[in-house]
């Protein structure tokens, strides 16, 4: 926003890439002080003359601060054209998120795993003999199904993250798809974009489990423990009571037992979670899926998108490609020109 706004906004001249571990320096006068600006590896810094005052340095940054909001105006156009063109990069969080889903799914086998506590005596009478006491025997499903249920938010968020990383790899063309209608879809059309289900059966078995799986535990819970069509509902009955709307179908609501879902449902999430991984590192995503893995950002241009299309039928050709590129980006973030 500081080169933006002196450079494009204000006209300054800069001096690109001086020397090492600066990316650009801008030398300008305010009021009759000079003051340099440099963007260096550890961020931003700015010099202005001994002789200067304080007050110089505040108001200057005061103007340059305003001038930011001015700046995003005049820049909005630009912006929302080079998004439609594709000129653009998705940064990759994919570490993060799989290490999200990595965190709450073992805690959740942990919590799964462990033993109710033993009960503790709360009252003795007179002798000193026990009369009463308090037991939690459902704490460890209790806080599996914590874990559990933020265990499978997560992986289908990072799922979905994964499918807007992968889709340049697997044809997209930044000149007739709209990118920004990409993401705003659900993960299912996402999906659809990705899997050719109306050939690929394999692909077409996992989006099945995966939409069930994504309707029946995650869904309901991510709006409130509400399923659809009412089936969170219990229905007043003359003569027989409160009968869910489900009726015949409860046990397969989140809601059947004390715990909202089991040990057992949660590993039956877990094992199609890990089929679809496999099926990602090995069917038509894998080229895609390898290079979210290395961490690098995804660029989603014309020139990118073909230098990715280039390299899907040899593991070499990616290799080199990653390694390319895991250059360029660790120069840039050194700065070492």
């Amino acid at each position: 926003m500081v080169h933006a706004a002196l450079v494009l906004g204000a006209g300054c001249e800069y001096v690109l890439r001086p020397f090492e571990k600066i990316a650009w320096i801008i030398d300008l006068k305010y009021k009759g002080v000079f003051i340099e600006l440099t963007h260096r590896k550890f961020g931003m810094a700015m010099g202005i003359a001994e002789d200067a005052s304080e007050a110089i340095a505040e108001e200057f940054l005061q103007v340059l601060n305003r001038a930011f909001s001015v700046t995003d105006k005049v820049l909005r156009p630009l912006i929302d054209e080079q998004i439609r063109l594709g000129n653009c990069s998705i940064p990759n969080r994919r570490w993060i998120l799989n290490a999200r889903y990595r965190f709450f799914r073992a805690n959740a086998e942990a919590a799964y795993r462990s033993q109710p506590p033993q009960k503790e005596v709360i009252r003795f009478d007179v002798a000193g003999r026990p009369t009463d006491w308090i037991s939690n025997p459902f704490r460890p499903e209790r806080e599996g199904f914590f874990y559990a249920s933020a265990a499978i938010d997560a992986y289908f968020s990072c799922l979905e993250h994964l499918l807007v990383l992968m889709v340049p790899f697997i044809g997209f063309d930044p000149q007739k798809e709209d990118l920004l209608a990409f993401i705003r879809v659900t993960w299912s059309e996402k999906l659809k974009r990705i899997w050719d289900l109306t050939k690929d059966r394999d692909a077409k078995t996992l989006y099945d489990e995966l939409r069930t799986i994504k309707e029946r535990l995650r869904n309901s819970l991510s709006h409130g423990a509400l399923e659809k069509e009412g089936m969170s509902l219990f229905v007043h009955v003359p003569a027989l009571g409160a009968l869910p709307a489900s009726l015949s179908r409860f046990t397969e609501s989140i809601h059947y037992g004390v715990i909202p879902f089991r040990e057992a449902s949660f590993a039956d999430a877990c094992e199609l979670f890990d089929r679809t991984d496999r099926y990602l590192a090995n069917g038509p995503t894998r080229i895609g899926l390898k290079y979210a893995e290395s961490g690098l950002d995804v660029a989603f241009d014309q020139r990118s998108v073909a230098g990715y299309n280039a390299v899907k039928g040899s593991e070499e050709a990616l290799d080199e490609l990653i390694e390319y590129h895991s250059y360029l980006s660790d120069q840039a973030t050194n700065m070492d020109w």
